[in-house]
């Protein structure tokens, strides 16, 4: 990353992104080059701010202070997965090769320095593909055939998905937090040890329990008849700003529990209602897999993005 011009400088404390949050919000609401998210209010923007991982603020030193110059928000869960979003270079401040690096400082040290690298990144852009592809090494999600996404605008109506099925008797979904902290050790065995779970198996306990920790998640529990004991049946994890963007991932369901339809209403409870906010089945949602397409396509209406226009771009790392 090359150094920015006189007087620039990256400052991503929340400070800053408080101090310059009435302008933020109102280029994203009213600047006509700012294309996406224009159904948001400022009380929606400010819950996602909040929510976010890291805002990076590109600033301009003024005499007697600063003018915010660009902006980035990134969603994260800070171990392995990235969202890059929100992304904006005011018109004054244009042609100067400040977008290039607002985004690579946002890719490369959203963690540090150098620390965000092997994450996972994903984007939408209709329109900037070649920067992101030259200043961060993102390709278009075609080029990899494991991306699937939901769009809120292409959301398919319930008579084209599976119908519901009710859980088998004993069973029950719970998305609270309590729930995912009670759990959290059968959930870390279960990534770590359960046959079919190819993904994730290098990364260390105390890795997943932050995972755990940032993220919101859905447990499906077996109640044992005989003692009225509760044990973890399967699990999903979603990395989310809790407004509009919703990851899917880790989802699995212990051998012992098969076969009863449990993935399906694992699935579908995280998509429709991620920490029982309700509304989360109207948000953008993307997930990765390399053997359960017909899984989430038939039960959620997810789709693998188009050979040619996509959207979506990635920036992949295997082992994230």
């Amino acid at each position: 990353m090359g150094p920015l011009p006189p007087l620039y400088r990256f400052d991503d404390s929340p400070a800053a992104t408080e101090r310059h949050l009435a302008l933020i919000t109102r280029t994203l609401l009213e600047d006509e080059r700012v294309t996406w998210g224009k159904d948001r209010t400022a009380e929606v923007i400010a819950r996602q701010v909040q929510r976010s991982f890291r805002s990076v603020c590109l600033v301009k030193d003024a005499v007697g202070g600063e003018e915010l110059a660009g902006w980035a928000r990134v969603i994260s869960d800070g171990e392995g997965f990235a969202y890059l979003c929100d992304v904006f270079i005011l018109p004054a401040h244009v042609k100067q090769g400040l977008a290039t690096a607002l985004v690579q400082e946002a890719v490369e040290n959203t963690s540090g320095p150098g620390r965000s690298t092997p994450f996972k990144w994903c984007l939408y852009t209709s329109n900037c593909h070649d920067l992101y592809r030259k200043a961060t090494k993102f390709v278009d999600t075609k080029d990899f055939g494991w991306a699937m996404t939901r769009w809120p605008s292409s959301s398919p109506s319930p008579s084209a998905l599976s119908p519901h099925v009710p859980l088998p008797p004993g069973y029950r979904l719970d998305s609270t937090r309590e729930a995912k902290n009670l759990y959290n050790d059968a959930i870390i065995d279960g990534l770590l040890h359960t046959p079919g779970v190819y993904w994730g198996k290098q990364r260390p306990r105390e890795m997943i329990r932050r995972q755990i920790e940032r993220c919101e998640g859905v447990v499906v529990l077996k109640r044992n008849e005989e003692d009225g004991k509760e044990e973890l049946a399967g699990w999903a994890r979603v990395v989310t700003d809790g407004e509009g963007f919703g990851y899917l991932c880790d989802v699995f369901v212990l051998p012992s529990h098969g076969k009863l339809g449990l993935s399906k209403a694992l699935i579908r409870e995280a998509v429709e209602n991620t920490g029982g906010l309700g509304n989360s089945s109207n948000w953008k949602w993307w997930l990765w897999t390399s053997d359960a397409h017909s899984l989430y396509r038939t039960v959620l209406g997810f789709e693998q993005p188009p050979a040619e226009g996509a959207r979506e771009m990635e920036r992949f790392a295997p082992n994230a």
